[in-house]
């Protein structure tokens, strides 16, 4: 969920957005459209919507408004449909200049990457100092043995796309699976 201004100005009304990366464009149910934009006349549109499962949504036209976000300007075009929720589509997504960091949505402008941290010395068998001067206890982590080595992948040659090749195929690895003798000691 993202707040988003929307409107002409200076008559801005805020809206909680439903973000969504995987939808081209920015949806508004026919009900909010009446409530606070029937002032505004709706552009025909022959845009063909449609949701993740193919099944056609029925839109009755597009609005064009601005929106703001924390200071971010831009210029929306919304396709208002029946019903549904309030939708930010990656169109405006992007015209906003947003990013998903850390499960919360911020600006461009506020997304910031720290340096990694360095082991400055061990301490003990699974715990090191690091160049902040925090400790940092690794025994949660898997320790392999030095004699470990990845399982083995036979590289079989191609095979023509045939019902024989493939059957043939898999008695080989039935008879003899290469990589059993690496997991059963």
């Amino acid at each position: 969920m993202c707040t988003v201004d929307l409107g002409l100005s200076p008559a801005n009304q805020s809206f909680e957005m439903i973000v969504d990366t995987g939808s081209s464009v920015s949806l508004l149910p026919a009900h909010v459209y009446e409530t606070y934009f029937s002032h505004i006349p709706l552009k025909p549109t022959k845009v063909p919507l449609v949701t993740y499962s193919r099944q056609r949504i029925p839109v009755l036209g597009k609005l064009h408004l601005r929106a703001f976000h924390d200071g971010n300007t831009a210029s929306a075009t919304l396709f208002i449909v029946k019903s549904g929720s309030i939708l930010l589509g990656l169109d405006l997504f992007e015209a906003l200049e947003m990013v998903i960091m850390r499960n919360r949505v911020v600006l461009k402008s506020e997304q910031t990457f720290s340096e990694p941290l360095k082991v400055t010395k061990q301490k003990g068998p699974h715990s090191y100092t690091l160049d902040n001067g925090k400790t940092w206890d690794a025994s949660h982590l898997s320790v392999l043995p030095e004699t470990f080595t990845p399982p083995s992948e036979e590289v079989r040659p191609a095979e023509p796309a045939t019902v024989h090749g493939a059957q043939s195929r898999n008695q080989r690895i039935r008879k003899q699976p290469v990589w059993i003798e690496d997991y059963v000691t």
